[in-house]
């Protein structure tokens, strides 16, 4: 009646009404098992999705916002299943741009994803984002941090779980900041999940996915399914607020 989204949840076998039947139903017939709660998460994600899509002109007044075209929106990137998963969440087609930015070295993964979006925008001269992912291990001091990609390669991923075996802390977080000017505006947004680093790697992910065990699983996201991997997403997470800002300060079209 509110025209509000909703995430109707199943806790017990019953007929579903037929005003809800338009709308996916998140089955937790057996309680919150691992594999119900990644269905949960996701279904939240996809009305967080609907509610903060920057297309949806909320509380804004004709005229009192900066005009933004999706279609003048850049990601600098040469990752095509970032680019891809940015269009699936955004629900858009996004313009691409294969810049190779150098790495600032910094702790601050955010200050590194300002530095490259800034760097993008000089060559683009239009508004563009670039992500900026990392591992920050607690008992380093948040170290790699946005040193990461630089840290992995020579340092290898069995060598971090094998240094870690000296700290009885294995917290660590995963991050992934967004970085994005318009050439005036200049914002960065941040996702983390929080977890630990395992004895040794496992799995078949990518970068460092084989050394985090997000908190709450016992699989690291490189043995994780795509499903389980975006309940939990660092990326999504950045994502949302990027999408509350772009709805906020533009009048989006």
């Amino acid at each position: 009646r509110l025209q509000k989204p909703i995430a109707p949840i199943m806790i017990a076998e019953m007929d579903i009404p037929e005003k809800i039947s338009k709308f996916p139903v998140i089955p937790i017939l057996d309680g919150f098992t691992p594999e119900a709660t990644v269905r949960l998460l996701n279904g939240l994600f996809e009305i967080e999705r609907l509610v903060f899509n920057p297309l949806r002109r909320i509380g804004v007044r004709e005229g009192s916002a900066p005009s933004l075209s999706v279609t003048e929106l850049y990601v600098a990137t040469t990752n095509i299943n970032k680019l891809r998963m940015y269009e699936q969440i955004l629900n858009t087609k996004l313009q691409s741009a294969p810049i190779e930015i150098e790495d600032i070295q910094h702790l601050d993964a955010g200050e590194v994803a300002i530095y490259k979006a800034k760097r993008a925008y000089s060559i683009l001269k239009k508004p563009v984002f670039v992500e900026q992912s990392a591992l920050a291990i607690r008992a380093w001091g948040g170290l790699p941090g946005g040193m990461t990609a630089t840290f992995l390669v020579p340092a290898g991923l069995n060598n971090i779980c094998k240094m870690m075996h000296a700290f009885s802390d294995k917290h660590a977080d995963a991050i992934s900041a967004i970085g994005f000017t318009d050439g005036q505006l200049v914002r960065k947004f941040v996702g983390v999940v929080p977890g630990e680093i395992p004895p040794e790697p496992r799995g078949n992910g990518y970068s460092w996915n084989n050394i985090f065990v997000p908190a709450g699983f016992t699989k690291t996201l490189g043995e994780m399914s795509e499903d389980e991997m975006l309940s939990i997403s660092s990326r999504r997470r950045a994502l949302i607020e990027f999408m509350q800002f772009l709805q906020s300060q533009y009048e989006v079209h």
